[in-house]
């Protein structure tokens, strides 16, 4: 059978849990089967973009829609059509850039793909977004495309209703998993004791991440025990984060990685994972975390599916006693054995390709 071809849109420069999936579907899907191309849309290479290009992938480049509106259109349609791509599989975190699902459907014999990678509502968006977001809905009525979402509160709050297709943000299993010899490593590198609590958080700049409530907590515990905060992602230039840290007085304790390859290795260093987001949809991180048997203290305004193993504690970030609280019972039981924390195996990274994989094969034209 022809090989089916797909362009990837919506990857970053930085290495987010989108480009972490798409990533790992390409490492495990077979290639002989299937072929990805890349779209960066970035003054920057997009994430995992020297490892694509190395192994054949195309990544093609046009010009951002804010800069050039009917440029970034043509050059987009030329992409597009040119390409003879069997799916244009475009990765969103609302529905304001409906140009590729248009070009599809209308030049091209490509059928479009929208995949849901986030809960966020109206309350969340912000107004700008969220009337770009209807726009889009609005316009997208007059085309055909297929829906994915990470997790059911994705697609829901994606297209506003539970005609989508669920697929797993997966994880390599085998890579992900407590290791001594990591925790010995990564203590080792950065000056940790093992008798010192240390609460890990992974994450990007930005107010979604909800580093307010994560200072102001972690400040607090630190009163109680002997404890340090690392912090993984490019965050430390982060000129809010930095004053939070001098306004609680905590920089003695916190440790910046900046964006690091083998974030495996940290999370068997930690002994919590804090994750305050103010909204999100199936984490990547979060997988990642549960994977190695983790204890994870979330949000409640991340999406529930994120719980994919009995490691997980919901609290409501408007109460930082609750947190505080779930911070006491992991520090009285960070002996237990992580190894033992079960795991739904369909957020296996093998599985969630195989499920990609025959979604393609079912849907192509």
């Amino acid at each position: 059978m022809k090989k089916i071809r797909v362009l990837q849109i919506g990857l970053h420069t930085n290495r987010g849990g989108i480009e972490t999936v798409v990533h790992s579907w390409w490492q495990h899907m077979p290639q002989e089967e299937v072929a990805f191309d890349f779209l960066n849309v970035w003054d920057a290479p997009i994430a995992f973009q020297d490892e694509f290009e190395a192994k054949g992938a195309k990544i093609l480049h046009k010009c951002l829609r804010k800069n050039n509106p009917g440029k970034s259109y043509e050059e987009l349609k030329r992409i597009i059509v040119e390409g003879n791509y069997d799916f244009v599989h475009c990765h969103s975190m609302s529905l304001s850039e409906p140009e590729p699902v248009e070009i599809a459907d209308a030049f091209s014999n490509a059928r479009a793909i929208l995949h849901s990678h986030t809960a966020a509502t109206k309350d969340k968006m912000g107004l700008r977004r969220y009337l770009l977001h209807l726009y889009g809905k609005k316009k997208l009525e007059k085309y055909q495309y297929l829906k994915i979402a990470c997790g059911t509160e994705a697609g829901q709050a994606m297209f506003g209703s539970d005609d989508f297709t669920i697929i797993e943000n997966g994880v390599d299993r085998n890579q992900f998993r407590y290791s001594t010899e990591y925790r010995f490593e990564i203590r080792k590198k950065y000056d940790i004791s093992e008798e010192e609590f240390v609460i890990g958080h992974v994450g990007r700049p930005g107010k979604v991440k909800n580093y307010p409530f994560l200072m102001k907590v972690f400040s607090e515990f630190r009163k109680l025990c002997d404890a340090r905060l690392i912090l993984i992602g490019d965050v430390e230039n982060d000129r809010a984060v930095q004053r939070l840290i001098d306004s609680y007085k905590v920089r003695d304790y916190v440790i910046f990685t900046g964006k690091v390859r083998d974030v495996y290795k940290y999370y068997s260093a930690m002994d919590v994972f804090l994750f305050p987001s103010l909204y999100e949809g199936l984490s990547v991180s979060l997988i990642e975390a549960q994977s190695t048997g983790l204890p994870c203290i979330v949000s409640r305004n991340v999406d529930r599916e994120s719980a994919v193993s009995d490691a997980v504690a919901f609290i409501d970030i408007d109460k930082m006693e609750d947190a505080l609280k779930e911070l006491g019972k992991c520090y009285g039981n960070r002996n237990v054995d992580r190894n033992k924390v079960s795991f739904d195996e369909a957020y296996d990274i093998k599985q969630s390709s195989i499920k990609m994989l025959e979604y393609y094969k079912s849907m192509r034209k």
